[in-house]
């Protein structure tokens, strides 16, 4: 719906076209269109919508006015969204120069083409902001993920996880460090919950095929923590300095420590059952919720044991 308002005159029809076209009130903010300080020039359609009401309420518009309107609903859902992707592409573009210095606030909305205000309603706040950032450059990599798809032998697919997130991290290393090199205590971007998910699920299939030899938690962090050491440490040394076979030494290290042998019989001893038990514990309906919960506690200490 497009609610028509007064109208600005010709004579400032040029100051209009250069600031923006106010747009009056919306939930207590102030619009405007075009320009600099504005969401964009608006489209033909908007503006056909605008003079069309006009014309149908008489002769409220005339040649020598430009329409002062108000657009609410989808057009205004549809331009938070493109100020959103243009302030994340305007924040990438500055991280991948010049690191994460290089996003402050004024900064970043001077690259958009925005006010600063707008990136604090979008994102809350530059912790939020520095989410999102993270999330849209470290999306490349979940699609990676999402992609790989199963070789039906997981711990293939384990390994195959663990040199995808490395390959990641050496090609994108901004977006890496702004993900994992600040770490603090219950801060967590979206993204990195996602990655984790992704990586426990495959450790928990790893538990279902018998061959794992602690518990699916403590697998998961151990694998979880030595990659992303890797990561950090093979980042911040020069490349022509870097081991080649640290990445894969570090691997095959942590697989040996979490994975029975091969030629070992799945189950042979008692951590292993309990693992095996463990993963397919949430399938036995014939135990309580609360019945579930505590035989995975004990089930657990075993494994870890």
């Amino acid at each position: 719906m497009v609610q028509l308002g007064g109208g600005v005159p010709a004579a400032r029809r040029g100051a209009g076209r250069n600031r923006g076209l106010d747009l009056g009130q919306v939930g207590g903010r102030q619009l405007d269109i075009g320009g600099a300080q504005g969401l964009g020039r608006p489209s033909r359609a908007a503006w056909t919508v605008a003079t069309d009401s006009a014309s149908s309420a008489g002769p409220y518009m005339s040649d020598e006015c430009y329409p002062r309107f108000v657009i609410i609903g989808t057009m205004a859902t549809k331009t938070a969204v493109d100020t959103r992707e243009r302030i994340l592409e305007a924040a990438a573009a500055l991280l991948a120069a010049e690191g994460r210095d290089g996003l402050s606030t004024r900064a970043v909305s001077a690259a958009a083409g925005v006010q600063p205000p707008a990136l604090y309603r979008l994102f809350g706040d530059k912790d939020g902001l520095l989410d999102a950032v993270a999330a849209y450059g470290f999306d490349e990599y979940l699609v990676s993920k999402r992609a790989m798809g199963s070789t039906g032998d997981p711990v293939e697919d384990l390994r195959r996880g663990w040199d995808t997130h490395v390959e990641f991290g050496l090609s994108r290393p901004e977006f890496y460090v702004l993900m994992y090199g600040d770490a603090r205590p219950g801060r967590q971007s979206p993204a990195a919950r996602e990655a984790e998910a992704m990586l426990r699920s495959i450790v928990s299939r790893v538990a279902e095929a018998g061959r794992l030899r602690v518990s699916v938690e403590r697998a998961a962090r151990l694998v979880h923590a030595t990659g992303m050491g890797v990561v950090l440490s093979l980042i911040a040394t020069p490349e022509d300095e870097r081991d080649p076979e640290l990445s894969e030494t570090a691997r095959e290290t942590v697989l040996a420590r979490i994975l029975t042998g091969e030629t070992e019989p799945a189950g042979s001893d008692l951590p292993e059952r309990a693992i095996a038990l463990r993963a397919g514990l949430d399938g036995a309906t014939a135990l309580t919720g609360a019945e579930r919960v505590l035989l995975g506690e004990w089930l657990d200490r075993i494994a870890d044991a």
